[in-house]
């Protein structure tokens, strides 16, 4: 997961850009007069993430006693969503407030969406709640669909509230066969509680993330082939472990939990690989 700064826009703010051009005027003043009690949810919202309490935000469908799901949906996915809604451009700002478009959910893919943090269909109050949206790419989005935290330990890695980058906790090994593949998963570190380790478990589970730096470290190893038997048939095992150390050296300054972070440093700490198991077959 990456780290976002977090949101200072006001929700009330939101909603006046969005129910700007809305016609009916009895849907435009029920809407409107939401604006307090979603700025009061945004206040719960962010004592409640501070805490890892999200879970126990209670679902409620009807917001301000008279404005309903649906209704509260239709401003995200028609005002604030909507290419040509009101409320665009303020989707288009958070859309870009990642570094280099990156999903900071999955740390690889590109941005394309917005994610609710809790599902609109069952929080409807933050439907539109800045805290409340992080820029995603669609397969984390899809993965993340309506899921409903029950504790503390499965509540998702929350980008605005959550930094756990302090340490090192994704890991990977070399695995010896022909052609070598490397395998991630987390690690505990000592400083680390039980309740954090378990929710990045959770979260590496949820999204499906062990899966996917597999498969792009899998493509590593092979655009670096070229190479490392190079530097390796030239300089031998131990300039192969220099290079492969350096390049683990300069992905942590950047990320210190990315796959490709775990994937040098699973390089350069096995022999096997050093010393010959880059070959592929």
């Amino acid at each position: 997961m990456r780290k976002l700064p977090k949101p200072t826009d006001k929700s009330s703010e939101i909603l006046l850009l969005c129910t700007s051009k809305i016609r009916s005027q009895d849907l435009k003043d029920r809407l409107e007069a939401c604006g307090n009690v979603i700025d009061e949810a945004d206040i719960i919202y962010e004592e409640r993430a501070g805490l890892t309490e999200l879970h126990l935000i209670q679902s409620e469908l009807i917001v301000n006693g008279d404005v309903s799901r649906e209704e509260m949906e239709k401003v995200y996915t028609d005002r604030l969503a909507k290419k040509e809604g009101p409320g665009r451009s303020y989707y288009n700002k958070v859309i870009s407030s990642t570094t280099n478009n990156k999903c900071p959910l999955c740390g690889h893919r590109v941005v394309s969406t917005l994610d609710h943090h809790l599902p609109k269909s069952k929080f409807p109050v933050y439907a539109i709640s800045p805290v409340n949206l992080v820029p995603s790419c669609y397969e984390c989005n899809i993965s993340k669909l309506n899921h409903i935290s029950k504790t503390s330990q499965d509540e998702p890695l929350h980008p605005y509230f959550d930094n756990f980058d302090d340490q090192m906790w994704l890991l990977a090994k070399v695995v010896e066969t022909k052609p070598a593949c490397i395998k991630f998963y987390a690690f505990q570190p000592d400083r680390m509680s039980d309740d954090v380790f378990e929710r990045i478990i959770h979260h590496m589970k949820l999204l499906k993330l062990t899966s996917l730096y597999v498969s792009n470290s899998a493509e590593e190893l092979m655009n670096i082939n070229y190479y490392i038997s190079d530097l390796y048939d030239s300089a031998g095992s131990e300039e192969v472990k220099n290079h492969l150390e350096k390049c683990f050296q300069s992905r942590k300054k950047v990320n210190l939990n990315s796959w490709e972070t775990a994937f040098y440093y699973a390089l350069y700490q096995s022999e096997w690989y050093c010393s010959g198991g880059y070959r592929m077959r």
